[in-house]
């Protein structure tokens, strides 16, 4: 009895890639297992690394191991858990719609070479966004974006997507549309793949840019839609090509034009390093030179007087300096003179103004003394 294909469940356990290019691993449950092995013919096919511990969906045949006489599960086609049924459902809505002319490029609609105004269709919260604002305001600041925020997985994301198109389109204000969100599984990146969204950027009148995961990333929206970017990041890069031509085309015209300045500006200073040469541009390069020479000497003579100036007011100042210096009172106490002054601190000048038993202080270079008059004594 031959068993006929099947699709298993199950997590990979014990992954051996051998050097041969085979896979070889056991996959199990909770309640059993089976040894299992993929051809390295059919390895190259895979979108993904094998892993221990890894769920996975595996298409193949029950085959029996001769020398060991032990059933194993010959694999056909594998995929992360839940992508082998994504992906038949992938692969048959793709083919529908192909039938029905949805991928055709006679469809397809030109991209605005200048947008002034764009829709996007994703996640307000995702990276995807902030990555297309970022370039477009460093490539082209001139574009409006309008942000119709989506979710972009789940069970409601595809009807969001779609009723987002057809608001666009309702209100006619955008010249163009990128729809997409960064990347992830093949689950994660679902709604792009239903036939509603599909057939909502089909229908679309605006020019529609798929922007959906990776560059290895391929989804319905991308094959129906008028454009494909491998990123969103690239979908932001295409709108704003124009704008950068333009100004790189704008650029170059200013570096050809000061090219051109500086070249007539070398060929006029040589006409003048010719003209210089004249005779009537020697006579008047010779009085030039004169009068330089004049003002050399005007300039070198008023510093001499400048000089002698400064030098006189500078001896006046030492003598005045001196003078001060030698009527100052406390040097004339360091050569052993003294002051005397009343107690109120008048200056006691004569004897009678100061009498018996009165309280007088004299100062000295280093401080002064105190004393009681006992009696007046004329010279």
């Amino acid at each position: 009895m031959q068993i006929p294909s099947l699709w298993l469940e199950g997590e990979i356990s014990n992954f051996k890639s051998h050097y041969s290019g085979h896979f070889y691993f056991v996959l199990k449950d909770e309640g059993a297992q089976i040894n299992a092995v993929m051809w390295r013919s059919r390895t190259s096919g895979l979108s993904f690394e094998p892993a221990d511990g890894m769920l996975v969906q595996a298409l193949g045949n029950v085959t029996v191991y001769p020398k060991a006489g032990k059933y194993q599960f010959d694999i056909v086609q594998m995929y992360p858990a839940g992508q082998g049924f994504l992906q038949l459902e992938f692969n048959r809505l793709k083919e529908k719609l192909d039938r029905e002319g949805l991928f055709d490029t006679a469809h397809k609609k030109p991209i605005p070479l200048y947008p002034q105004k764009i829709a996007v269709v994703t996640s307000s919260t995702g990276a995807a966004l902030q990555d297309i604002l970022q370039i477009l305001k460093r490539r082209a600041p001139e574009i409006a974006v309008q942000v119709f925020s989506v979710q972009v997985q789940g069970e409601k994301a595809g009807d969001e997507i779609a009723a987002a198109l057809q608001e666009i389109n309702r209100r006619r204000e955008a010249d163009c549309i990128i729809a997409g969100r960064g990347g992830g599984s093949i689950e994660d990146l679902w709604a792009f793949n239903e036939e509603k969204v599909a057939r909502a950027i089909f229908a679309s009148k605006i020019p529609v840019i798929s922007a959906v995961g990776h560059e290895i990333d391929f989804t319905i929206a991308d094959f129906v839609a008028d454009l494909r970017a491998a990123t969103p990041s690239a979908a932001a890069e295409i709108v704003s090509q124009g704008f950068v031509q333009v100004r790189d085309r704008l650029r170059h015209l200013q570096q050809s034009l000061q090219y051109q300045v500086k070249a007539l500006l070398a060929e006029k200073s040589s006409e003048l390093r010719f003209l210089s040469g004249h005779r009537a541009f020697a006579k008047i390069q010779s009085d030039l030179r004169s009068l330089m020479m004049q003002t050399d000497m005007f300039a070198e003579r008023l510093y001499t007087i400048q000089s002698e100036k400064i030098s006189k007011i500078s001896h006046q100042l030492e003598l005045y300096s001196e003078k001060l210096h030698n009527l100052n009172p406390l040097n004339i106490l360091q050569r052993g003179y003294s002051i005397t002054l009343k107690a109120d601190g008048e200056v006691l000048r004569r004897r009678e103004m100061a009498a018996a038993g009165e309280i007088i202080r004299t100062v000295l270079s280093d401080g002064e003394l105190k004393s009681k008059i006992l009696e007046q004594v004329n010279l």
